[in-house]
């Protein structure tokens, strides 16, 4: 039967007839599969791999109404339309230098080592003792994912292992992950739903013929509320000689912050506070204008072991005097800024 045979059949007809005539002649299964492809061919089904849609040397493969982009090595997404950095994730080994390139990465090695990540010696080399790179804390969200990276160098190639509370890992099997982005294992250990059990200090251990390194990391949970943040903040305002003036700057957190203020002239740049004093263990600021000086920026900053958040006004000292019998206070908006003036006497 030839493709002019099959005109009156829509695809349906074409595969269950032909797999019929199959199934007789014992052709078998890879025939009738053969077959389902050829006349979606023939039904005029679109190829969505036509229009080549994945990029950067991306494989198309299609199949009904969908095709699926299979990437090379440092591009990921749908079309392979992201540029990975794969550095981020691997390290090379024995002081090699990692360069993310267009199709993946390439370790540098110092001269005597040689191979994918530097892991081969070649010849004589100098046996060295594991040096570890690691940050010292890492701070992340409660019931949020972790990962601590234990970065090794050394020849012959280190062996790591991780404790908690001096208590190796491999007794935590329920509760942690060990993974790896380089040919040895265990340099990233991954902890699921951090919550205070799981906070504190965790240790690497690299090991291997020549010496013993270790390094600690300081893993910390803190919930949305502890992050301070400033509730009350100060406002802007026009303070006239003679005259004073109070800013408010409340903040919330745990632990409590605390709560500085400093002050800078806007053209010389001067850091020397006004005359002052503070309220209610510093929240309350009452900048006093006895004499005539430069006008500046007024900082609250909020700051607890956490973290901080600073916010500024403007304050404009002013010499101008107003002829009246009381003392009142008025708004005025300077663009987006408004000005709390106090009026004298």
């Amino acid at each position: 039967m030839n493709r002019a045979d099959l005109t009156g059949l829509n695809i349906t007809d074409e595969y269950q007839f032909m797999a019929g005539v199959f199934k007789q002649i014992d052709l078998g299964e890879i025939l009738e599969r053969t077959f389902f492809e050829v006349a979606t061919s023939w039904s005029g089904s679109e190829d969505k791999c036509s229009s080549y849609p994945c990029q950067n040397n991306g494989t198309c493969t299609s199949r009904g109404d969908e095709y699926t982009c299979h990437c090379p090595v440092g591009y990921g997404g749908n079309d392979c339309q992201l540029d990975i950095n794969v550095c981020d994730n691997l390290a090379c080994m024995n002081g090699g230098q990692c360069s993310d390139i267009n199709n993946g990465y390439h370790c540098s090695c110092p001269l005597g080592f040689t191979g994918e990540y530097c892991q081969h010696a070649t010849g004589k080399v100098l046996l060295t003792r594991p040096t570890i790179r690691a940050l010292s804390s890492v701070q992340v969200n409660l019931h949020s994912g972790a990962k601590l990276q234990c970065n090794v160098t050394g020849y012959p190639v280190p062996s790591i292992t991780w404790k908690y509370h001096n208590v190796e890992i491999e007794y935590w099997f329920s509760v942690f992950l060990l993974q790896t982005f380089l040919p040895y294992t265990g340099n990233v250990l991954v902890i699921d739903d951090v919550t205070s059990d799981k906070t504190g200090y965790y240790t690497c251990i690299a090991t291997n013929d020549v010496g013993m390194s270790q390094a600690q990391i300081q893993l910390d949970a803190i919930k949305v509320s502890d992050i301070t943040r400033i509730i009350t903040l100060p406002t802007a305002a026009v303070i006239m000689t003679g005259h004073s003036h109070n800013f408010t700057c409340i903040a919330t957190g745990q632990p409590p912050p605390s709560i500085e203020w400093t002050f800078e002239t806007f053209i010389h740049h001067s850091t020397t506070m006004p005359p002052h004093q503070l309220h209610h263990q510093g929240k309350t600021l009452t900048l006093h204008a006895i004499k005539a000086q430069e006008s500046g920026t007024l900082t609250c900053t909020a700051r607890n072991d956490i973290g901080d958040e600073q916010v500024s006004v403007p304050v404009i000292f002013n010499m101008r005097k107003f002829k009246s019998i009381s003392k009142s206070i008025y708004s005025c908006v300077l663009g987006a800024v408004t000005f709390n003036v106090t009026k004298p006497f």
